[in-house]
């Protein structure tokens, strides 16, 4: 080893804290301990300690934490040993060839610790210290996130790994579900947690279990949790453009046709993204750009300048998609230049029942001023030369320029929108609206007349059935207005698609197909439809179908109770009715000490107070009971005021003879009597008395004062007088 040029330069891979010492020296010059940070230590601060190389769970792989001997120089190639007084801690490395200049490496095993590492070459051994130094392993728990947080997602296949302590990482161990309708860890079928799914939209948090997969120097990390709250979005987002849902139309469709006119050279895209992933939005792209056609790529607005109406029917299409990858279905909006705004001709012909409306259409293959004329057609009208001579037509027409024209006059007549049946016969009567300098197209609404000789006016009257427990039959619920007019009858029902009544077969109820009788055989409830129709003798029109809506029920009736007064008011002592009607009625109060109640309903107030009076309806059979409450409200009889009399007029006293006197006076209001006194002395003496004149015997020569006062009872039985009227006389002495 004398033979060493300069000394010993020692670098660390991948790794820390690296310093070199040497036991002995082999002549060795000046060296340096040069570390992966470009840090270097003097030989001497190295030889205090030896060279320490750290394991870390972020720096795991044994065979990265070496360091390298370079720089040493031999005279010609040598065979190197490289021995360690510990293998567990340093690896042995015997037979190396070293050429001038070549390097060695020393490898730590993995394990903490100390060794001598003794290298030997020609004879020669050198001795270094070797300290290897284990950081106890971690675990830093990380939630995951899944590959798509919507209905159907999961997580990626395993291991869920959040840390690169070995070649596997840390794993999660367990699962835990705040809403297991949401998300249930138990339906993970592999140890690798990937195969359950989201199985709703909603909110839930998971809490991950993290542990480590293997130990580091003897250290095993503890477990660690963590948890995440996903709100979990439908399977797929929505993208709707123009009332329709994208993901229900073909790629690339035209969903709208939109008209820009010089007047209206703007449109706003309408178009909406529901339950998409955040940040996600509509994109607008062009299909092909067009001259005179701008288009907003952030709002969907289309606008068109001069340029774009130069050639009618210049076409531009948007591309509306989303940058949601669950909702990706690029559909189109297409926009069309028209070189000017089209008025088009329009009718609508009203009569015998019927409604018919025809328009013309703008021709969109060239969105020149072609138009596409619109017809409509009546069902067939019968006139009669009998009963149904006329017809009114009410006609709307844009322009207001309709023309009636029949094409056989001797069948129908046309005057003005009246149509009139000359002769048996078939003829087609044409409303029609022409197009003219302002209007483009036509508008025409063709009328089939038949004209019969007979009854024209004919129809079916009906009446809806309702069939119960007692009721289960019916029939003659449908007659025609014509004489001899044959019906038949069969059960139909709607059929939307084709807008037709189609043969129907309902199992509770059954029809005479002749008779129409119906009858009601199970204890079902529903309804059926019938649908009647009638042939007449030759000459006279059939009538038109009727519909015979038929329900039945095994229930009772609702109660027919009917309660139409809604509380009573009623003074002691006199009476009020309540007026009441329904099958088997009761009428019960609930404080006969307030008000009483006959059994027609009569209520008598007895003294003031509230009481309720139930009126019931028993039912019967065939139909449920019922009961109302009445409140009753009883007030005090009224007090009875008695007037007091007015005072008595016209008192008169006179002498009769000697002591005898005569008092009258007239008679006095509301008076039932008189109390007359007189005074003749200190004596007094009271005479009560109806009459207005009386003879009083006194004194003779005495002076008398004679009062009188009316009188009559009041309410409680009491005298009550009036005020006193007095005169003073004086008598005669003989």
């Amino acid at each position: 080893m004398a033979n060493f040029k300069k000394g010993i330069a020692l670098a660390l891979v991948a790794t820390t804290a690296l310093t070199f010492a040497p036991v002995s020296t082999l002549g060795l010059n000046t060296a340096v301990v040069a570390q992966a940070a470009g840090i270097t230590v003097p030989v001497s601060e190295a030889a205090a300690n030896g060279i320490t190389l750290t394991i870390t769970d972020a720096d795991p792989t044994p065979a990265s934490n070496a360091i390298t001997l370079n720089d040493i120089k031999f005279a010609s190639a040598k065979t190197v040993d490289v021995i360690s007084s510990d293998t567990s801690v340093v690896a042995d490395q015997k037979g190396i060839t070293l050429a001038s200049a070549d390097s060695f490496t020393i490898t730590a095993v993995g394990k903490a610790g100390s060794a001598d590492l003794s290298v030997k070459a020609d004879g020669t051994t050198e001795v270094y210290k070797i300290h290897v130094s284990v950081r106890e392993a971690s675990v830093a728990a990380v939630a995951p996130d899944p590959a798509s947080v919507r209905v159907g997602g999961k997580f990626v296949a395993a291991p869920l790994v959040t840390s690169a302590f070995d070649a596997a990482g840390s794993k999660v161990t367990a699962i835990a579900s705040s809403d297991k309708t949401i998300y249930d860890p138990s339906k993970n079928t592999a140890p690798d947690f990937s195969t359950a799914t989201f199985e709703k939209a909603g909110s839930v948090t998971l809490t991950f279990t993290y542990a480590p997969s293997k130990t580091v120097g003897g250290s095993t990390a503890a477990t660690a949790t963590v948890s995440k709250t996903y709100t979990v979005l439908p399977a797929a987002a929505t993208l709707t453009v123009e009332g329709q849902d994208a993901s229900k139309v073909t790629a690339n469709t035209v969903v709208k046709i939109v008209e820009l006119t010089k007047e209206n050279p703007s449109y706003q895209i309408n178009a909406a993204l529901t339950n998409a992933e955040a940040n996600k939005k509509i994109t607008y792209a062009e299909s092909v750009a067009k001259p005179g056609f701008t288009l907003d790529t952030k709002t969907g607005l289309v606008t068109a300048s001069a340029e774009a109406f130069k050639t009618a029917g210049t076409t531009y299409d948007v591309v509306v998609n989303s940058d949601d990858a669950s909702a990706t279905n690029p559909v189109n909006v297409q926009f069309v230049a028209v070189s000017e705004t089209k008025k088009l001709t329009s009718l609508k012909v009203t009569a015998d029942g019927q409604e018919k409306e025809a328009k013309a259409t703008l021709d969109k293959t060239n969105y020149t001023n072609a138009a596409i004329d619109g017809t409509a057609s009546f069902d067939k009208v019968v006139l009669s030369t009998d009963d149904k001579q006329t017809l009114d037509l009410a006609i709307v027409a844009t322009p207001d320029k309709a023309v009636v024209t029949s094409d056989d006059k001797s069948v129908v007549e046309v005057n003005g929108t009246t149509l009139t049946a000359k002769k048996a016969g078939k003829a087609n009567v044409t409303v029609k609206v022409a197009s003219d300098a302002n209007y483009f197209g036509n508008a025409t609404v063709t009328i089939p007349v038949e004209v019969i000789s007979g009854k024209a006016n004919n129809a079916i009257v009906a009446n809806s059935v309702t069939l119960t427990k007692t009721v289960k039959t019916a029939k003659d619920y449908a007659t025609a207005t014509v004489d001899k007019t044959v019906l038949s009858y069969r059960f139909v029902k709607y059929d939307a698609a084709t807008k037709t009544y189609v043969a129907d077969n309902p199992t509770d109820v059954t029809l005479d197909a002749k008779t129409g009788e119906l009858k009601y055989i199970t204890e079902n409830a529903g309804s059926a439809l019938v649908e009647v129709t009638g042939k007449v003798p030759a000459g006279a029109a059939d009538p038109k179908p009727a519909y015979v809506t038929v329900s039945y029920s095994n229930k009772k009736e609702a109660s027919k109770l009917a309660v139409a007064t809604k509380s009573v008011n009623v003074e002691a002592g006199k009476t009020a009715a309540i007026a009441a009607t329904g099958t088997a009625l009761t009428f019960v109060s609930s404080d006969e000490s307030v008000a009483t109640v006959a059994a027609d309903g009569t209520v008598t107030g007895v003294k003031a107070g509230v009481a309720v009076v139930t009126v019931t309806d028993a039912g019967d059979e065939n139909t449920e009971g019922g009961s109302v409450d009445v409140p009753v409200y009883v007030t005090a009889k009224a007090a009875v005021v008695v007037a007091k009399p007015a005072k008595v007029t016209g008192l008169k006293v006179a002498n009769v003879k000697g002591a005898k006197v005569k008092v009258s006076f007239k008679k006095s209001a509301k008076a039932t009597g008189y109390l007359v006194s007189y005074k003749v002395g200190k004596k007094t003496v009271k005479k009560n008395t109806t009459k207005t004149a009386l003879n009083l015997s006194v004194k003779k020569g005495a002076t008398v004062k004679v009062t009188v006062k009316a009188f009559n009872k009041n309410a409680s039985g009491a005298k009550q007088y009036s005020a006193a009227v007095s005169k003073t006389f004086k008598t005669d002495k003989k």
